[in-house]
């Protein structure tokens, strides 16, 4: 019994972990490119990861991003 909850502690955290870092792990890159356009060394698109679930946000970003003066 002890092996069986050990396992499926286990796997919980795996899973909870994939998903963790599907949600927060594009915050990183987009402080990232974010402080790259403050400074002005850019002003392509931020693109994330394929699956990363903050898709609709990062479009918002990239089209003030657009909006804002050169």
């Amino acid at each position: 019994t002890i092996i069986l909850l050990c396992f499926y502690f286990l796997l919980v955290g795996l899973i909870a972990y994939y998903f963790i870092h599907k949600l927060f792990g594009v915050f990183p890159r987009l402080i990232k490119e974010m402080d790259r356009r403050i400074v002005g060394d850019a002003r392509s698109q931020i693109i994330i990861r394929k699956g990363d679930y903050l898709k609709e946000f990062i479009d918002r970003v990239n089209a003030l991003v657009d909006k804002l003066p050169q």
